[in-house]
């Protein structure tokens, strides 16, 4: 394969990996490297190079990596899920991050139609039954807007909530690109009909938040009540559960803690540290 490490930095990624290497193993190191060592290789130089906040090369980097991923993934015999090829590989390598993590760069970068590709390609190589498939479903769609598609990207975002009408990231994914093109009004209007009179659950917190964006300014006054009632109720319901469970850590057996999923940010969602900006333009800038 050509190589694509830039000679500036070859010596400092050297001496990052070795300073993570542990003991050698000499069984382990004499096994002959596979397609999959050779996807990890470039899945973890993109990592280091996310860290130095070379954004443009790192596009270059895991789109290699994709290019050695999908056929790995595509030419099987059956469709595998993400957890069934983790699980194939002992939880050797981190499948599942990596895919979430590029689908968010490419969104970052504005690689419309890199990210359109890859996350089309994502859901028809691999078994999404009992996986979460949410993000690349929006991300279809937000790019679909994006390029100038606008009906096709409706028809993404309709055909989806018509099986699952009140998935709340199909909602918010569609919100926003409802206020780019047709206003807050419409993108409001898709979304109060999910939260006012609703109480606000795990199922549903995304969506209040992002009620409260555009109810403020919209200046909806008398929604905003019920918003922030029933955003203050959940939060303080977390807070008591949160204390629940600490107050009796020390009785209760250990046990398997499930793997907690971070709430999605999208490029063009506000920012979380309340710049006003769009995280995209903010935080996100660098991520």
């Amino acid at each position: 394969m050509e190589n694509i490490y830039p000679d500036n930095t070859i010596q400092e990624i050297v001496e990052k990996q070795l300073e993570k290497k542990e003991p050698l193993d000499f069984e382990e190191d004499c096994e002959t490297p596979t397609e999959w060592d050779e996807w990890y290789d470039l899945v973890n130089y993109g990592y280091d190079l996310f860290e130095m906040e070379v954004h443009e090369e790192l596009v270059e980097v895991w789109w290699n990596a994709w290019e050695i991923f999908r056929p790995l993934v595509g030419h099987l015999k059956e469709k595998a899920s993400v957890g069934g090829l983790m699980e194939e590989q002992d939880f050797k390598y981190p499948i599942d991050a990596w895919l979430q993590d590029f689908e968010m760069v490419l969104g970052n970068e504005d690689e419309h139609e890199k990210r359109l590709d890859f996350c089309r390609t994502v859901l028809n190589i691999l078994d999404w039954t009992y996986d979460d498939s949410d993000n690349f479903r929006a991300a279809i769609g937000e790019e679909l807007y994006r390029t100038g598609k606008e009906d096709a990207g409706r028809a993404c975002f309709e055909n989806w909530l018509e099986k699952e009408p009140h998935n709340q990231n199909a909602l918010s994914a569609y919100s926003w690109c409802l206020e780019s093109h047709d206003g807050i009004e419409k993108a409001y209007s898709l979304i109060r009909k999910e939260v006012i009179g609703i109480p606000c659950t795990f199922n549903n917190d995304i969506l209040f938040d992002r009620a409260k964006d555009l109810a403020e300014k919209l200046q909806k006054a008398e929604d905003l009540k019920w918003i922030n009632s029933q955003l203050d109720s959940f939060s303080m319901s977390m807070e008591k559960a949160d204390a629940y469970n600490n107050l009796y850590d020390d009785f209760r057996l250990p046990v398997q803690q499930p793997i907690k999923k971070e709430k999605k940010i999208y490029p063009n969602d506000p920012c979380p540290c309340g710049s006003g900006k769009k995280y995209k333009k903010c935080c996100g800038k660098n991520k």
